[in-house]
C-alpha cells in the first residue's frame, strides 16, 4: 500500500490501528513477564518462610542446646556435683533432654554425616549424665557402687571430642557463607 496516494484520514486510521495492535502485544508480553517474575518471587518467599526459616531456627536451637548441655555437664567436673535427685534433674537431666528435643526437631534437616555426629554427642552426653546419676549419694548406695567402672566413670575425652566435632559442624552449617549457599541452591 502506497501511503502517498492514500487519503490522509486513511493513513492516520491505519497507523492508529497498527499502533494499537503493537501496543496490545507489548502490554500482553509485559504482563506475562511481570506475572512470571511475581510467581518466582512468591515461590522464593514461600521457600524462605516455610523451609529455610524453620531449618535455620531448628539448627540454631540445636546449637544452643548442644552448648548448654555440654557446659552444664562440664561444670559438674569443675563445680559441685549434684547431691540430690532434684539437683541432678535441674543441673544435668534438663539440659540433656533439651538437647535431645532440639536434635529430634532438627533431625529432618540434617544430612547423614551431621546426624551421626549429633547422635555421637548425644550418646556421650547420656553416658556423662548416667555417670553423674550413678554418683548421687542416694543412687550410689543402691545402684552405683555395683555398676561397671566404664559406666560409672565419665569418659571426658569422648565427651570433649564429640562436642568439638558437633560444634564445628553446626558452626559450619550456621556460618553466613553456608546460609547463602542454601539460598542460592533453592532458586
Amino acid at each position: 500500500m502506497n501511503l502517498s496516494t492514500q487519503p490522509l484520514w486513511l493513513v492516520i486510521v491505519s497507523l492508529g490501528v497498527t499502533g494499537s495492535v503493537i501496543g496490545a502485544v507489548v502490554a500482553a508480553v509485559a504482563s506475562r513477564l511481570n506475572d512470571r517474575s511475581r510467581r518466582h518471587f512468591e515461590l522464593q518467599r514461600w521457600r524462605a518462610d516455610c523451609y529455610l526459616g524453620p531449618k535455620l531456627e531448628a539448627l540454631r536451637k540445636l546449637h544452643q542446646a548442644l552448648v548448654r548441655s555440654h557446659y552444664e555437664i562440664n561444670m559438674r567436673a569443675k563445680a559441685r556435683m549434684p547431691q540430690t535427685l532434684h539437683e541432678y534433674r535441674d543441673m544435668v537431666e534438663r539440659p540433656e533432654m533439651e538437647f535431645f528435643a532440639a536434635l529430634t526437631i532438627a533431625e529432618i534437616y540434617l544430612d547423614s554425616e551431621t546426624s551421626k555426629i549429633m547422635h555421637a554427642v548425644l550418646g556421650s552426653v547420656r553416658q556423662m549424665s548416667t555417670s553423674v546419676w550413678l554418683r548421687l549419694p542416694e543412687v550410689f548406695e543402691g545402684h552405683g557402687k555395683n555398676q561397671d567402672a566404664d559406666v560409672r566413670e565419665p569418659d571426658w575425652q569422648l565427651f570433649g571430642r564429640s562436642f568439638e566435632a558437633a560444634h564445628a559442624k553446626l558452626g559450619a552449617l550456621l556460618h553466613p557463607s553456608e546460609l547463602m549457599k542454601w539460598i542460592e541452591n533453592e532458586r
